[in-house]
């Protein structure tokens, strides 16, 4: 998981499987998806772009308040996960100058 904090745009991309369990059962796949889904219908929809797929994940969206509060909320449970997974999860997070 990569979360990008790029002046007026903020964006989390998503690739892979956690592979910690076999499909239909991967509890650290659906706590991570679920975090994703949950940011992604939280975002208002009229700066948002996402695209959602199986094993991919990717949401941009404009800078505001409430849009960088949610991706900081989803670093953050995302990064308790990867730090109780570290074989299954990654996440990377950069944040520049707005």
């Amino acid at each position: 998981v990569k979360i990008e904090k790029h002046k007026r745009l903020l964006t989390l991309s998503a690739l892979g499987h956690a592979n910690y369990a076999p499909y239909g059962s991967d509890i650290v796949c659906a706590g991570v998806s679920s975090i994703i889904m949950g940011l992604c219908g939280s975002l208002d929809g009229n700066h948002t772009e996402t695209h959602i797929s199986s094993g991919k994940a990717i949401i941009r969206t404009r800078y505001s308040r409430k849009a960088e509060y949610l991706f900081r909320f989803a670093e953050k449970a995302i990064g308790l996960i990867a730090a109780e997974y570290p074989m299954h999860v990654r996440l990377s997070a950069n944040s520049n100058a707005r």
